[in-house]
């Protein structure tokens, strides 16, 4: 989730937590569901053919967020 600094605050997200995003790639609903759920490794084929299809920035800026995220 994009994050936004007002004057005088903290950062804060872009968008308020429990509405979606309108980025709808394999690679944001990856994302949101690893920082929502957690690792998993019960992926199908499908499933990883979609995230090496998926734009490279969408890629590295959703791994730069699950990686703030857990660290």
């Amino acid at each position: 989730m994009p994050l936004i600094r007002s004057p005088g605050s903290r950062l804060r997200p872009l968008v308020a937590p429990g509405y979606p995003s309108f980025s709808t790639s394999a690679a944001t609903v990856e994302a949101e569901r690893t920082i929502r759920d957690g690792p998993r490794n019960d992926w199908s084929r499908d499933e990883i053919k979609s995230i090496y299809d998926c734009p490279i920035l969408d890629l590295l800026f959703h791994g730069a967020q699950v990686h703030r995220h857990v660290h």
